[in-house]
């Protein structure tokens, strides 16, 4: 049995990036045969085999190939025979064109989390959440902190100015010192080491993106991790539907209390989701051969 990966780029800040790359490494160290379209080979730590995307049209259409592309890719560029899509993120939720919302019949889906498919025809896929956690890169050096910080990026702002104007006037008291545009210091970031020594000058990482590992990677550094609430979704609904987040971090500023109360669990908690990374693959294994009878 192979297992291709539809990857394009091996950058460690995006997670949808990392968790491909992730669960490909694991799958080779678990005795599968796997290969990556990367266009960077000397991604770290991982023994797949780097192809180009002739050499993957080809693979992709053996009888006992399984292909696997996120959610963002648009279509089966490979051709391939044997789809797996990974809904990494909601369908059709980076926009943009970027990916279907109802993917081929044909396809087997899984999911990160089951609440990015629900009310949808996918609300009972498989789940398969693999990730890299990056413990051993980001901790407290118990430094000054000078800044606060503002992550935008999937949010419902565009840019800081327009949070300054519409959110930030009723928490002027709390978040007084001088204000990062978090997404202007990622495109700068190099290194993880880079990035743990920015979180570690920073008091209040402040996110209206809820789901990304960035505010587990700022409670992780010692920062008050706060995540802007969404309509609709309580603070209760959010941590427990999302294991990342189920401590250390602040679910609106009513909740800092919460954050401040387990932010000393956070590590061993992901340190636990990690562990699990075995399991999922080898499940993902097991049901995928089963799927198309490959041996």
């Amino acid at each position: 049995m192979k297992f291709l990966f539809y990857i394009f780029d091996a950058n460690w800040k995006y997670g949808g990036t990392m968790v491909l790359h992730e669960l490909s490494k694991i799958l080779s160290d678990l005795g599968e045969d796997v290969y990556l379209t990367v266009t960077n080979a000397k991604f770290p730590e991982n023994n797949s085999k780097i192809i180009n995307q002739n050499e993957a049209m080809q693979l992709a259409a053996a009888d006992d190939c399984v292909t696997i592309y996120p959610e963002i890719v648009y279509g089966n560029p490979f051709c391939a025979k044997n789809v797996v899509r990974w809904v990494l993120y909601y369908p059709g939720g980076h926009g943009h064109g970027m990916g279907d919302t109802i993917y081929d019949e044909s396809e087997y889906v899984f999911t990160y989390y089951n609440k990015y498919v629900e009310n949808t025809i996918y609300e009972k896929s498989p789940s398969l959440m693999v990730f890299k956690s990056h413990l051993d890169k980001f901790y407290d050096n118990n430094t000054e902190r000078k800044y606060d910080a503002v992550l935008l990026k999937k949010g419902q702002f565009r840019s800081l100015d327009e949070v300054k104007a519409k959110f930030y006037e009723p928490y002027m008291n709390i978040m007084n010192k001088q204000i990062l545009n978090f997404d202007d210091v990622m495109r700068d970031v190099a290194r993880p080491e880079q990035l743990n020594a920015i979180l570690n000058e920073i008091r209040y990482f402040v996110s209206f993106d809820q789901d990304t590992y960035h505010n587990v990677l700022a409670a992780l550094c010692g920062c008050i991790s706060v995540v802007i609430p969404v309509d609709g979704i309580d603070d209760r609904a959010w941590k427990t539907k999302c294991e990342f987040f189920s401590y250390g971090i602040a679910y609106g500023f009513d909740d800092l209390h919460w954050a401040f109360k387990t932010q000393s669990k956070t590590r061993q908690h992901i340190q636990n989701l990690e562990q699990k990374n075995i399991t999922f693959a080898q499940n993902f294994i097991n049901l995928t051969k089963q799927k198309w009878n490959i041996h």
